[in-house]
């Protein structure tokens, strides 16, 4: 693949005679105007060189250097100076381009600097850049194991599940824990993106492609060659876009938009959506020849209704976070708040739960307890009133064992219930009591309540 090159900045005069001798010489060139989408495309990783001119929307060329070599270290970075101009930028940051450019001379600067980069030993993967996936739910710990056995094939992998979920974050997990690690995670909402304007940012353009096409465009299948393409919300993609998705899954090639010219790439690509897409397959509104391409390896993501043994440690993260982030002395989580937290039923699962401690954090202050009158993001709701027989509250263990013989499993499950609900009701239904006279853990109580569903 040509390496590629982001000039980052207003066209002056003189430099379309440098991008077109930069496109004639083999380089694929991305124009940005706007410092922010230059910082999204550097993200992809499958950048070679960053080009920035001083004139320049949303951060100053300076602070855009330092937010890219922040994000893309040791990334070959050149600042081109209008004549008569000097930066703030210390000595030997980046290279100089003073103009008049000359064309050759910065072709020859940037081959000898990218090839310099090439030569310097690569950093290992740390693993700091493998997500840390929290919990320690029997969902979460087969979810692991699933993302561990997956990552080191090559396939599709579709991620389903409800929003908040963290369907991008196993998606980031799958890529860092494979052979693609040190080449570009490129991430796209599909949801985001107007149905019109998807297909330019998957495949890019060439200059002249359409009226506001000036400039050649670099796709995301490109950025993520050789390495993963995460498309989230796939559900979302409208029917003549799916052909053409299809189409690059199985050729493992396209066209940019306004090209005749095909282009191959090496990608894996992950998928995720919350929506039902075997219902949509069954009413037409999804291709199913699609659907089977990316569904290779299904990953379903549970509802974090389905792990309360995983809140608590869930909001401790987010509490110690936010903590950090609002340069507030450490907090804990008062006991009713964590039993608050444990009871609630998420409908927006992680990220909402995320949203609460936050919000948590802020109200609290300096006081060193988050309460229930912290928790306001929570939507005020009543404990269900559990009615109870009293003939079942009697507790005992004496059993009678007839010559047929009994039925094991269906004796334990009764008992376990009896425990609880007597437990539950000594307790006047608070859970850590409980817990505490049955001589549980907090978690065991809670995975058992849902599992025998005294809810």
């Amino acid at each position: 693949m040509p390496d590629k090159l982001i000039f980052a900045g207003v066209l002056q005069p003189g430099d379309d005679l440098l991008l077109l001798h930069l496109g004639e010489q083999g380089f694929l060139v991305d124009c940005q105007n706007d410092a922010f989408e230059v910082l999204d495309q550097l993200r992809s990783g499958s950048c070679s060189a960053l080009l920035i001119c001083q004139h320049l929307f949303g951060l100053s060329p300076e602070e855009l250097l330092t937010e890219a070599q922040i994000g893309s270290p040791g990334l070959p970075s050149f600042l081109i100076l209008d004549a008569g101009r000097s930066s703030r930028l210390e000595k030997g940051s980046c290279e100089i381009l003073p103009r008049p450019l000359n064309p050759a001379a910065v072709e020859k600067m940037l081959r000898q600097t990218i090839e310099a980069a090439r030569q310097k030993p690569s950093a290992r993967l740390s693993d700091a850049r493998i997500p840390q996936i929290i919990g320690q739910s029997d969902a979460i710990q087969k979810l692991k194991k699933t993302i561990a056995m997956v990552a080191g094939k090559n396939c599709n992998v579709l991620i389903s599940g409800e929003t908040g979920t963290g369907k991008e974050l196993v998606a980031k997990a799958i890529h860092y824990q494979s052979a693609r690690a040190n080449q570009p995670l490129v991430s796209i909402n599909c949801g985001a993106i107007p149905e019109n304007l998807l297909e330019d940012e998957l495949f890019g353009h060439t200059k002249g492609a359409f009226t506001s096409a000036h400039n050649q465009r670099i796709g995301r299948f490109e950025q993520a060659d050789k390495g993963t393409l995460f498309l989230d919300e796939i559900g979302t993609m409208n029917h003549d876009l799916q052909v053409k998705l299809l189409r690059v899954l199985q050729e493992r090639e396209f066209q940019r938009l306004g090209s005749n010219s095909s282009i191959r790439v090496d990608i894996r690509l992950v998928a995720a959506t919350n929506a039902d897409l075997p219902a949509m397959v069954q009413e037409k509104r999804f291709r199913s020849d699609l659907y089977y391409r990316l569904n290779v390896f299904p990953i379903q993501l549970p509802p974090l209704r389905a792990r309360a043994a995983d809140i608590s440690l869930l909001a401790e993260y987010f509490l110690g976070r936010f903590c950090t982030q609002y340069q507030t002395p450490p907090k804990r989580l008062a006991e009713d708040a964590l039993e608050m937290l444990e009871e609630y039923e998420w409908p927006g699962n992680i990220r909402e739960l995320e949203n609460v401690m936050e919000t948590a954090v802020i109200l609290s202050d300096d006081c060193p307890v988050i309460d229930i009158p912290h928790l306001q993001n929570i939507p005020s709701f009543s404990r269900p009133v559990r009615e109870v027989p009293p003939s079942s509250l009697d507790v005992d263990v004496s059993l009678d064992f007839p010559e047929e013989g009994v039925d094991f499993q269906e004796v334990v499950f009764q008992l376990e219930r009896k425990l609880l609900t007597e437990g539950l009701k000594r307790s006047g239904g608070n859970r850590s009591r409980a817990a505490a006279y049955l001589n549980l853990k907090r978690t065991t109580l809670l995975e058992k309540i849902r599992r025998l569903q005294l809810e």
